[in-house]
């Protein structure tokens, strides 16, 4: 397949000076949460309206089963799996469209370090504005930034389109703001003593995205001869992704305020 050629030429071309640049940024990230990390805030002093507040009334006990039966576990499920068909897509194919549209192969490598960085400090980021503001509207703020992105990426016609390259790469900010929110949510609602089944089901949409994402990127791209319809199917799972995101947030308030 041509985008596996290329991404095998990109090898030759510093792929073990990126690994190891990026094996800096994680070990500098994991450094980052050891030294910042604080035991959580008590509860004591917060409003009823926060966004940190739980969902449920401390006497309902969220089981498998009825979490099943709530349309807010499907709705991060649905949340989950779109989110990551988009990222799929666009992880999966990115590196071929640049290299088709003629950048040299150590700047596509670059670049996209630079892009695994970016997406690293969203999430980091992420998650402590969730906190602040809610996980719907950080999920939300990241998809834009993401959709912008994917549209960055999608324009680019040859190596004098480098802005518009780096532009897509650090829209990896946007991808991971979204990242903490996909356990964060379904944590909101259904915590208890079952949240580690639970949230098995929740990320089986993950995995089932991970399975049709570069999929279908590929196969999209084999029908067309170019990338258009695959990153517009790819803005368009993450876009319905952040509305199942903010329909499960919603409800969450909906929940505290009765």
């Amino acid at each position: 397949m041509l985008a596996a050629k290329q991404v095998s030429d990109l090898k030759d071309a510093g792929g073990r000076t990126a690994l190891v640049a990026f094996g800096c940024i994680v070990s500098a990230a994991t450094l980052s949460l050891a030294l910042l990390y604080r035991d959580p805030p008590t509860t004591e002093g917060r409003r009823p309206g926060d966004a940190v507040q739980r969902a449920c009334p401390g006497d309902v006990e969220w089981t498998l089963q009825r979490a099943l039966r709530s349309a807010r576990l499907w709705a991060a499920f649905v949340m989950t799996a779109l989110g990551v068909i988009g990222f799929q897509i666009m992880a999966t194919h990115q590196v071929a469209h640049a290299v088709d549209r003629g950048f040299h192969q150590a700047t596509v490598v670059w670049v996209f370090a630079f892009g695994a960085g970016c997406m690293m400090a969203g999430n980091l980021l992420g998650g402590w504005l969730s906190d602040q503001f809610g996980r719907g509207w950080v999920f939300a703020l990241g998809s834009v930034v993401a959709i912008v992105g994917i549209g960055c990426l999608a324009l680019v016609r040859s190596p004098q389109d480098l802005p518009l390259l780096v532009l897509y790469a650090a829209s990896g900010f946007g991808f991971g703001m979204r990242i903490a929110q996909l356990s964060a949510i379904p944590a909101d609602v259904f915590s208890g003593p079952h949240l580690g089944a639970i949230l098995g089901t929740v990320q089986a949409g993950g995995g089932l995205g991970g399975a049709i994402g570069p999929f279908l990127g590929g196969w999209l791209f084999d029908i067309t001869g170019n990338y258009w319809l695959a990153f517009l199917s790819a803005s368009a799972a993450v876009a319905g992704s952040a509305v199942a995101a903010w329909f499960a947030a919603r409800a969450i308030r909906q929940t505290q305020n009765g």
